[in-house]
């Protein structure tokens, strides 16, 4: 299946759920197509991305997470970036 292809099926997915967060964060990918925690608490309240994420996984929607690795005050901070494939 194409990406497009995915795309059209997830809006449809998205479409049938009720206004959770897991929805949301669905939609968050379709529109933008990657979301961080941080994104995920600012945007839409959301504290546990990750079970969101095996949520939507478990639901069928391919979801592949990127570590992101950053120099922040001479530490090296690392976090997960979630899109959709």
């Amino acid at each position: 299946m194409t990406k497009s292809k995915h795309l059209d099926e997830y809006k449809v997915r998205a479409s049938h759920m009720s206004p959770s967060q897991t929805q949301k964060i669905l939609k968050h990918l379709i529109r933008y197509g990657k979301i961080t925690s941080i994104q995920a608490f600012n945007n839409y309240g959301c504290t546990r991305l990750a079970a969101r994420i095996a949520d939507l996984k478990a639901m069928g929607i391919g979801i592949d997470t990127h570590m992101i690795y950053k120099k922040k005050n001479g530490e090296t901070i690392h976090y997960g970036e979630y899109r959709l494939v």
